[in-house]
Formats: C-alpha cells, structure tokens, sequence
C-alpha cells in the first residue's frame, strides 16, 4: 500500500506546475508541523519521530530557500529568502528545546504565506485567461 502511495506522490509532483509545486511544499510544512506537535506532546517516546518530522520541515524550507528566482522580483526574494531561512532556524530551535509553541509559530507563518501564495495564483490565472480571451494567446507554465 505505502508503495502505491509513494508512486502516486512521485507522479503527482512529477506533473505539477512550478506554482503547484509551492503550494504543495507549503501544504507539506503544515502537514509535517502539525504531525511533529502531535509526537512532541506524545512523551518522550515519540521524540524520534518528531525530530525526523522537523527535519523533513527545514529540508523543505532549504528547498524552498535555493529555489527562489532573484531575476524576478530580487526585492521580494530577499524577503522570502529572510521569512524561509528565520523558519528554518526557528525549527532548529524547536527540536533541539522540543518546543512546540515555536513549531506552532512557524506553521502560522506558513498558512499565512500559503494563503498569499493562491491569491496570487489565483489573480495570475485570472490575468492570464483575460489576456488569453483579448488576444488569443495562451501562456502556458
């Protein structure tokens, strides 16, 4: 079974778009971060299982971090690059303190950015159809 999900997984990533993608490392970091609060307030049995769940967390904040395209917008990816590398740090913190108000923290971030991120999507899917119907060009990616 776990097999069957891991290959469904790898094709669902496979075929996203770059937008999707993001929005599915954001999903992951939530996912992740609320499973980690789950095994830290679990006992010290489960600490393991919370520390492998953080670092599945900072691995992809840093993915997230060396993804970034300064060519774009260098200004808004300084900032991002800043938000990524302070959540990455906080994380660190968190296993090495088991601290899962700053666990806590750092998902509230995310949902905030995940949020930010599909309206942008969003108003550039809606920009784009516009220009689509006005000239007849389609932008793919």
């Amino acid at each position: 079974m776990q097999k069957g999900i891991n290959s469904y997984l790898r094709n669902q990533v496979a075929s996203a778009k770059k937008s999707e993608l993001v929005n599915m490392l954001y999903g992951g970091l939530i996912r992740f971060g609320n499973q980690a609060i789950d095994k830290m307030d679990a006992g010290f049995e489960s600490r393991e299982d919370a520390h492998t769940l953080l670092i599945k967390m900072q691995k992809i904040l840093a993915e997230l971090m060396s993804c970034l395209n300064y060519d774009v917008d260098e200004a808004l990816c300084k900032n991002l690059f800043s938000l990524y590398n302070f959540m990455y740090l906080h994380l660190v913190d968190a296993n090495m303190e088991y601290n899962t108000k700053k666990v806590q923290d750092v998902i509230g971030l995310v949902e905030d950015l995940r949020q930010a991120w599909q309206e942008a999507m969003k108003k550039a899917s809606t920009e784009s159809l516009d220009t689509e119907t006005k000239t007849g060009i389609t932008v793919s990616g």
